[in-house]
């Protein structure tokens, strides 16, 4: 049973951990793109 709650957590974690990643790609993508459109 702690087990698979282990699991489960790990994998919502790495789920979160991947979305962060996006998410900060995508501000830095907005921000190289506003500073070349200055």
């Amino acid at each position: 049973m702690g087990r698979l709650k282990g699991e489960k957590l790990m994998s919502y974690d790495l789920k979160f951990s991947l979305v962060t990643t996006v998410i900060v790609l995508a501000l830095i993508v907005a921000a190289g793109l506003t500073a070349a459109l200055h």
